[in-house]
């Protein structure tokens, strides 16, 4: 959004501050929201304030899936001529727009505090005047398909994520991703709604009426009432009362300075978050800044447990994923996760949350920045005593940033072979361990990661050999074997698994390869304990190399989630 160290005037120069053409500018003159009062020429107003396309003051700012914040009818109008959004990159405008409402209730202040009238929102007709005077206005070739492809790895393999960076220093990603206090939001009725129901239910007109009453005890009686109401697990309250006014008067409860009123509010969000179509709806309300306030701030331990749940439940719908990265959601999760002291119930959740959000290519930068891959290492050599379920939760995520190359270098750089080299030398044997799930699970994730790295870097090959990776995969690779030798004999396993452990060991035999410096189909040994081993041509196995990882996600995932997202409050 330009230089964000500075303030822009209101008048006259506000017009030209985001365009990059000044003949552009002085052939198309971009028309200026006329100052309500004399005084309003000399303000100076923060850039971030300021939607890119029109020059103006943001009267309904939205946010889009690369973390940037627009004019909603100047995004629409994006969208509808099918141009790429200033400052966006390669993507077009998102299918899905977020209110900002920590920065419109900012903009408002900020006009109150200075006896200034609040902006008005553009219209559509101007709105698309806006976006055709916008330099190189002509619309990508498929960028809105590139956008969904890279949404998850299940949908792309070949992430690219470089594409959806969002700013890191500048003041507009601050408030995109930081919540405002209960006091900072705007009336329900200043809110652009999202589609809804419409409050036809005599119970939601019951509710609302109380969530809206003056009375503290009103209002945590009526809250109390929702959350017994949406634990029916028939779901008929559920799609009733998960109404946008509703939502929008759960948002103050959810940031109270009453512990009460905070925990019922997100209990009953969790509730509501357990019918599967009132999850986007619930983003769209701009519940996820609360949310996040209550993962950092919040001194009531059961409030960031149900918070975390919450956030757990809306990140498995594919078309949340990104939005909640953009709102800030991932250090706190991430935070949670390794923060020992919190109960385990608490950080499974969290790791869940993190597990599906990693999935999306605009979430997988956000963590490799934020350090994710130490603390999750750390995580996973966690004694199981001390969290049984959460190492191998660890690195479930840790498969997923390896699937993108910014995550392999990082991994790399961050000493993440001699790490997992570690992690497996430390795996007990099938025959002392008895195949215990979780065991098992932690050395499928170790080599799944490690497989993943060999393919990343040159610089693979030597870290490996200097820390131990070849004997360690030798080991593995000649258990699997017998293991499956075994297994063959006995004839109890059913073709799904024994699939499943085929393609274990040849990612364990491809890794070994990698490792040794011999390249797939370079030899025809067929021997267990020769690096180059392996009874399956390396291009006939298991097409790309993420897609071993991705199957044994969707065999594991409900291992580690314990029916956390069912669980009524």
């Amino acid at each position: 959004m330009g230089s964000h160290g500075k303030a822009a005037r209101w008048f006259p120069n506000l017009s030209h501050n985001h365009r990059s053409s000044s003949s552009s500018a002085s052939r198309n003159p971009r028309p200026v929201t006329p100052p309500p009062t004399d005084v309003a020429a000399s303000v100076e107003i923060p850039r971030e304030f300021v939607c890119p396309i029109s020059g103006r003051l943001m009267a309904d700012p939205v946010i889009i899936v690369t973390g940037h914040t627009y004019e909603r009818s100047c995004i629409q109008a994006c969208k509808d001529l099918r141009v790429v959004p200033p400052g966006a990159g390669e993507v077009s405008a998102a299918d899905l727009l977020i209110p900002n409402l920590a920065l419109r209730a900012a903009i408002f202040n900020w006009c109150g505090s200075r006896g200034l009238d609040p902006p008005q929102a553009v219209d559509p007709s101007t709105a698309k005047l806006f976006v055709r005077d916008l330099p190189s206005s002509s619309p990508p070739p498929s960028a809105t398909e590139g956008e969904r492809g890279r949404r998850s790895p299940k949908t792309s393999i070949d992430l690219s994520p470089q594409i959806f960076h969002s700013p890191t220093n500048s003041s507009s990603n601050v408030a995109t991703t930081t919540s405002s206090s209960s006091s900072d939001i705007p009336p329900s009725d200043q809110i652009s709604p999202s589609p809804g129901l419409g409050l036809s239910h005599p119970l939601g007109r019951e509710i609302l009426t109380g969530l809206k009453a003056p009375q503290i005890s009103e209002q945590e009686e009526a809250v109390r009432f929702l959350r017994s109401s949406t634990r029916d697990g028939s779901g008929d309250n559920r799609v009733a009362l998960c109404d946008e006014k509703i939502l929008a008067a759960l948002r103050p409860m959810i940031l109270s300075r009453y512990p009460s009123l905070c925990l019922h509010a997100v209990a009953s969000l969790v509730n509501l978050s357990l019918h599967p179509p009132n999850r986007v709806r619930i983003v769209r309300a701009g519940l996820v800044p609360p949310l996040v306030d209550v993962l950092k701030n919040s001194a009531v331990p059961e409030a960031q447990d149900h918070a975390a749940a919450v956030l757990f439940s809306l990140s498995v719908e594919d078309d949340n994923k990104a939005a909640i990265g953009v709102l800030g959601a991932l250090p706190p999760l991430l935070h949670l996760l390794c923060r020992n002291q919190a109960e385990e119930r608490t950080r499974r959740d969290a790791g869940m949350a993190l597990y599906h959000l990693s999935m999306a290519g605009t979430n997988l930068s956000k963590l490799v920045k934020q350090g994710a891959i130490k603390s999750l290492l750390a995580l996973a050599a966690a004694p199981p005593a001390e969290a049984h379920s959460l190492p191998g939760l660890a690195l479930m995520i840790v498969c997923n940033l390896a699937s993108s190359r910014e995550g392999r270098e990082a991994m790399i750089e961050g000493g993440a072979v001699p790490a997992l080299a570690r992690l497996l030398r430390a795996v007990p044997p099938a025959a002392a361990a008895g195949r215990d799930s979780e065991v098992e699970l932690k050395k499928e994730y170790c080599v799944a990661a490690l497989y993943s790295m060999s393919k990343a870097t040159m610089r693979f090959r030597g870290i490996a050999q200097a820390a131990g990776l070849e004997e360690v995969l030798r080991a593995v690779d000649q258990e699997e074997d017998a293991a499956a030798l075994a297994e063959e004999e006995d004839g109890e396993a059913g073709a799904p698994e024994r699939a499943k452990k085929r393609r274990f060991r040849e990612m364990v035999k491809r890794t070994l390869r990698a490792t040794c410096g011999i390249a797939a189909g370079d030899d025809d040994d067929g021997g267990s304990s020769s690096c180059g081993s392996g009874d399956t041509p390396g291009s006939q196995a298991f097409g790309t190399y993420s897609e071993p990882i991705l199957r044994m996600h969707s065999s594991s995932v409900n291992a580690h989630a314990h029916g956390s997202n069912t669980t009524q409050f």
